[in-house]
């Protein structure tokens, strides 16, 4: 990209105060296209962990989901048999006191 460089008048005494306001708008610009190169590397940044958040997202298929919602299915049932038979361990103890 080319960047241009705006050289402002000089300001003198003599000079009037349109000539004054022309060179404090040319500076005005020249400061605003600075920031705005300044915050390019950060919108790239931006811009990039999007994608590869879009690609994680594209990543993950149906089936696979459909897989991991499966597997927790079966943990679950798992977990609740061992909080089953415990609960019957603990009611036979109970009644045998």
């Amino acid at each position: 990209m080319e960047e241009k460089k705006f050289q402002p008048k000089k300001l003198t005494l003599s000079n009037t105060k349109q000539e004054m306001l022309e060179a404090y708008q040319v500076v005005l610009k020249q400061l605003e296209a600075q920031k705005d190169a300044e915050l390019k590397p950060e919108k790239k940044l931006e811009e990039k962990k999007a994608k590869e958040v879009i690609q994680v997202a594209e990543s993950l298929s149906s089936e696979g989901v459909a897989k991991e919602i499966s597997n927790l299915k079966i943990e679950t049932s798992k977990t609740l048999a061992q909080i089953s038979d415990r609960l019957e361990e603990e009611v036979n103890k109970f009644r045998a006191i």
